[in-house]
């Protein structure tokens, strides 16, 4: 497989993208560490809210690494929200030391599918762009 610009942009712009969603990641959960930590939550709420956090950030890991290609947006958005979910899953099972859950597919279809929605409001906003 050659590597041309076209290659090169594709995973310049998912790595973009994959970037700013741990960004968000990162201040979203610091965030809700915070508000947490002054309310007493139960654990199943805590829970929610971290499933939440993750597909906002992956909302904003699709929405700009699509805003960063400017075409094939639904593309690029699905791979890097795929890309960005399973570094999360890796990430999560090395520090809790406890696997894979149950959860795992119900997590990677969310993140695929807000990373997609966030794909998809690049191109709403764009006059004439490729959808695929």
């Amino acid at each position: 497989m050659q590597y041309n610009n076209e290659n090169k942009s594709f995973l310049m712009s998912a790595l973009f993208g994959i970037i700013l969603g741990f960004a968000s990641l990162f201040v979203l959960t610091l965030l809700s560490a915070l508000i947490l930590s002054l309310f007493k939550v139960s654990g199943n709420a805590s829970g929610i809210i971290a499933v939440i956090i993750l597909g906002v950030s992956s909302l904003i890991c699709g929405y700009f690494a699509a805003k960063k290609l400017k075409s094939k947006a639904l593309i690029i958005g699905a791979a890097a929200g795929v890309l960005f979910y399973l570094t999360v899953a890796v990430i999560s099972a090395a520090v809790t030391k406890s696997g894979f859950t149950s959860v795992f597919l119900l997590r990677l279809l969310i993140c695929f599918l807000t990373s997609e929605v966030g794909a998809f409001l690049t191109t709403v906003r764009r006059n004439k762009s490729k959808f695929i």
